[in-house]
């Protein structure tokens, strides 16, 4: 029906029956004119995914040998939606189910594999979706007894293989060797799941062959190695004449036997391949005896340098050589041995010029640097040793960002404190110039100076592109002294603000003093209130801290020059001061609460104590936790509610505060 000739036909009344019988009429012709469009636009897709008869997939599960039998002229071509065929199956079901290696259930699975490969050979080797032959799954689940009659079954092989290969000895071998889509062979599935008579089975049967890496770059013997399956290892390296030991990222088995520090598995691959420890570096230039040091396995250490101690001066791609590993993982017992080994090898440094004690010290071994202070040979070449722009350890120490206890460090006389690097700078120069100077520095610019170093005054080096420019320290610093300076003068008038309010709040004290004559006359009124004690503790507290803050400062700008050589205090100064300035808001907030604390105004001293605690949230977030700057309008939104709140509450007017229900 044309819907563009219906209307003709449309009875003029739309509350007639047959009015809506044509109005369906004409959606349905649209509706099925779209659909057929639609259907006819779309792409053709194959829905003809055939599977396994149910009948068959029964029977080969089961291991029902006669009723295959049926099938016999076509069974190869019965498979599953995965190109599975039934021996596939078979081999899957009795791998999958955990059964009892009992000798009747073995002979049995075996005899189920023998008869079904008399009906059909070529169910031997025809691979599934994953390129896995029945041997790639018996392999994978252990199943040794069907790897036997798999292998006696390609050895019995009549007729030419599908590579070309005609040749019956071979047969078992093309078998072997095969891989699937993974680049996995029977062997690789077999050593993955720790199938150790399978193993032997295989590597037995094809010594001769060298196992390549699959596509995750694991050969048989990596594989092994990285698990820690010793005996798979022992049978792979005792049976197999060509041996690949590659591993993924250009690791070898043995970077992982050191990573995991197996001693047996090191022992046996050294004692195959002695080339093994100098040969073996990873992509980023790491050697088997760098992860040994680092991990502090001191008997893997010595086999690699027994079998050949050039290893320890191989440097990775930044240079970093085992004994500096070994100082950055803290293995004073490492250590030892490559100080025995190659005691030179301690002369190396990186591609920065940092030799171990700048690791150690980097890394906080404390253990390493006193094993360096104590020997008489790594003293003399690590203690003042400089890097390549002239930092040595004692600059470390100073630079470092974390808390670095270095006091026994700088007591050695043989360390040199007051060194410059090429900056022209020393230790106490970096500890001054730190932008925050913890307490920690303090005590160590303080053991410092007790040990006679003193502040560097040199001409300091600015590095410009490849150039050096000299600048003074003023002219170098000229606008962050100007800062500071402004600060110095805020935080000064900021205490002794605080010391004035306080102090004259002492005073007037808040409820004002008896004026009435007797033996109360000139106390104050409130003097037995809970709240107006707190009040006069936390005021005393503020103009106290407030007045030793700006004390403090007095003396800084008064006795400048004595100050000099000795740790300035001027942090204490600023933790005064913010203490003080919270002992005043809790003086405002209890002096407020004792003077509206009756009952009469007890919701206005409510309201006026819980408005005034915002002060301790926003200092906390605002001030100590920048990364709580995101929950300014956060708080600005629930600071509203709350005034809101508190303001509904004083006026009584509580039907407000409770939230509307819908019937």
């Amino acid at each position: 029906m044309n819907p563009s000739d219906s209307s003709c036909e449309i009875q003029s009344d739309p509350t007639s029956a047959s009015y809506h019988a044509m109005i369906l009429e004409v959606t349905n012709a649209l509706f099925s004119s779209d659909w057929n469009q639609l259907k006819s636009s779309a792409p053709v897709v194959n829905r003809s995914i055939s599977g396994m008869d149910v009948k068959v997939f029964k029977a080969a599960r089961e291991g029902n040998i006669d009723a295959l039998r049926e099938h016999s002229d076509y069974l190869h071509q019965m498979l599953t939606p995965t190109k599975s065929t039934v021996l596939h199956v078979y081999i899957a079901r009795v791998g999958g189910a955990l059964l009892t290696k009992s000798e009747e259930l073995l002979l049995k699975s075996a005899q189920v594999v023998r008869e079904m490969l008399k009906i059909c050979q070529r169910l031997l080797l025809q691979p599934n979706d994953n390129g896995d032959t029945a041997l790639h799954l018996a392999a994978r689940h252990g199943r040794s007894e069907i790897v036997e009659v798999l292998i006696q079954a390609a050895k019995d092989w009549h007729g030419d293989l599908e590579e070309g290969t005609s040749s019956t000895e071979g047969c078992h071998r093309f078998l072997i060797r095969r891989t699937n889509k993974e680049k996995n062979t029977a062997l690789h599935e077999a050593v993955r799941f720790d199938h150790l008579h399978v193993v032997k089975i295989l590597t037995g049967e094809d010594p001769e062959f060298l196992y390549s890496a699959n596509d995750a770059g694991e050969t048989p013997l990596y594989i092994a190695a990285e698990k820690g399956y010793r005996k798979s290892v022992f049978e792979i390296l005792d049976t197999c004449t060509n041996l690949s030991y590659q591993g993924p990222d250009g690791l070898t088995a043995l970077h992982v036997a050191a990573v995991y520090g197996d001693e047996q598995i090191t022992g046996r691959l050294l004692e195959k391949e002695k080339t093994l420890a100098l040969a073996a570096v990873d992509g980023d230039g790491t050697s088997p005896l760098h992860f040994a040091a680092f991990g502090g396995y001191v008997s893997i250490v010595k086999q690699i340098l027994e079998s050949d101690n050039s290893t320890a001066y191989i440097g990775d791609i930044r240079k970093l050589v085992a004994v500096h590993y070994a100082a950055i993982g803290g293995r004073v017992d490492v250590m030892k041995q490559l100080l025995l080994y190659c005691p030179d090898s301690f002369e190396l440094v990186d591609y920065k010029g940092r030799n171990a004690l700048h690791y150690a010290i980097h890394s906080k071994k404390y253990k390493v640097e006193e094993f360096v202070r104590k020997d008489p040979w790594l003293s003399s070449i690590l203690l003042n040793s400089k890097d390549f722009r002239g930092n040595t350890p004692l600059h470390q120490i100073a630079k470092s960002e974390d808390e670095y206890n270095g006091l026994e460090f700088i007591r050695d006389s043989r360390v040199d404190k007051m060194v410059f690097n090429n900056e022209n700078m020393n230790a106490i120069n970096i500890i001054v110039r730190s932008s925050a100077e913890s307490r920690w520095k303090r005590n160590l610019k303080e053991g410092m100076i007790d040990s006679g170093a003193r502040v560097g005054h040199r001409r300091e080096k600015e590095r410009v592109g490849g150039s050096e420019v000299h600048a003074k320290r003023g002219d170098k610093e000229s606008s962050e002294d100007s800062k500071y300076k402004e600060i110095k003068e805020s935080h000064l008038v900021v205490s002794a603000l605080i010391a004035t309010v306080t102090f004259a709040a002492g005073f007037t004290v808040p409820g004002g003093y008896q004026s009435e004559k007797g033996p109360d006359q000139g106390f104050a009124v409130l003097s037995r209130n809970a709240a107006f004690k707190a009040f006069v503790i936390s005021n005393t507290l503020a103009m106290s801290m407030s007045s030793s803050a700006v004390m403090i400062r007095f003396f800084l700008l008064v006795r400048r020059r004595e100050f000099s050589l000795v740790i300035v205090p001027r942090g204490a100064a600023i933790d005064l001061t913010m203490y003080a300035l919270i002992a005043m808001v809790v003086a405002f907030l209890t002096g407020t609460y004792a003077v509206l604390g009756s009952h009469s105004s007890l919701g206005l001293a409510i309201a006026a104590t819980v408005l005034g605690c915002f002060f301790f949230f926003g200092f906390g977030a605002f001030l100590f936790v920048p990364a709580f700057s995101a929950l300014r309008g956060f708080s600005a939104t629930i600071y509203l509610r709350v005034a809101v709140f508190l303001y509904h509450f004083m006026h009584g007017n509580f039907y407000k505060l409770v939230p509307k229900r819908k019937f």
